[in-house]
């Protein structure tokens, strides 16, 4: 278990190494000369995750580092953080931009800024027909034309044929996976898609024990609904189609007892969802109907916590907060991670979210 913000022996000399292609730079705790003075990784689902590196003060080395190539845009970049001699990689990716700031107020500094390799699917606005292929076929053949290998779940529904056309391949992509309830992330060089699996068993426990606590929790039945339904047209029955998803089939209550969309109906009355997407099947609008609905009780419960550096930690996982109630403990899903070192201190913040208390 680990306690928001608890320091041990362990912890207390916090580390960072960078790497651009075979250039390392290093930061840690005490180094008044370290090149680094501060680290941010943000990993996130659905979209790319990044990495901002801010130097210490610009002088002849750090302007080598730019006009001597050793660090330029398209550059791999991979980042690793942690304590003493012991550090864990957070990070890979590219260099996709360089900063220096001057200021007569301030010393002048540099900032290296990087993505991983998900902002290569923001450059490309192909018009594609994917004809007789399934979901995790469509988003391997995206991967690949993007130069990443990728590593996912196999889908079961098969298309007749998907349109690709004035989308980037990051918004179909992200579409696509709205419409299967999956979530997709870089795992090192891999493009991974996938179910989001909230019913997974926790990654760590975290209980607000430490000394030092950083905690928000927000709950909302703003856009909780009881069910969501989708309307289409069969081309080949020439018939309606309609799907309606009702929670009584949503099983993952995350450590609660009641749904957010629950509650919501009993305050303030029953409402249905209307599902984004055209559908041309019956299994496809079930599938959508089934997938919006359970990305919409997610957002019942909302949580930004601060804790003691992590780097094991991933946007993806699950973990369970303890010790803030019997409504808000619980289990909690990441949407987004971000390591930060900084002043010779690394910590890790989450965000999360829960459908029932």
């Amino acid at each position: 278990m680990v306690g928001f913000g608890e320091v041990t022996e362990e912890t207390a000399l916090a580390g960072v190494v960078v790497d651009v292609d075979t250039t390392t730079i290093t930061g840690a705790a005490g180094e008044e000369e370290a090149p680094i003075r501060s680290v941010e990784v943000r990993l996130e689902v659905d979209r790319p995750s990044s990495a901002i590196i801010r130097s210490a003060d610009v002088d002849d080395s750090n302007f080598d580092w730019i006009d001597g190539g050793k660090i330029k845009e398209g550059l791999p970049l991979s980042i690793s953080m942690g304590y003493a001699n012991s550090t864990t990689p957070v990070f890979y990716g590219e260099v996709t931009g360089l900063e220096l700031e001057l200021s007569p107020e301030s010393a002048p500094r540099t900032t290296i800024r990087g993505h991983d390799l998900l902002h290569r699917l923001l450059r490309n606005y192909p018009t594609v027909v994917y004809s007789k292929k399934r979901d995790s076929d469509i988003v391997s053949d995206i991967a690949k034309r993007n130069g990443i290998s990728f590593s996912g779940s196999t889908t079961t529904i098969q298309h007749e044929y998907l349109l690709q056309t004035g989308q980037s391949d990051l918004d179909f992509v992200t579409a696509r996976a709205v419409a299967l309830g999956f979530e997709f992330l870089m795992e090192d060089k891999n493009l991974v898609f996938r179910p989001r699996n909230i019913k997974a068993s926790p990654t760590m426990e975290i209980s607000r024990t430490g000394e030092k606590v950083e905690l928000y929790v927000r709950t909302s039945i703003l856009g909780q609904v009881g069910a969501v339904s989708i309307r289409g047209w069969d081309p080949t029955t020439q018939k309606p189609i309609k799907a309606e998803a009702p929670i009584a089939n949503v099983s993952a209550l995350m450590g609660g007892t009641t749904l957010g969309a629950k509650i919501a109906e009993s305050a303030v009355g029953a409402a249905i969802g209307s599902a984004a997407g055209s559908v041309t099947s019956q299994a496809v609008a079930d599938q959508i109907a089934r997938a919006q609905l359970e990305s919409g009780v997610l957002n019942y419960i909302t949580c930004e916590a601060t804790i003691v550096g992590t780097p094991t930690l991933r946007a993806g996982m699950t973990v369970e907060l303890k010790e803030i109630g019997t409504r808000l403990s619980g289990i909690y899903y990441l949407e987004r991670v971000s390591h930060i070192f900084e002043d010779g201190e690394y910590s890790t913040r989450i965000f999360g979210k829960r459908s029932a208390a």
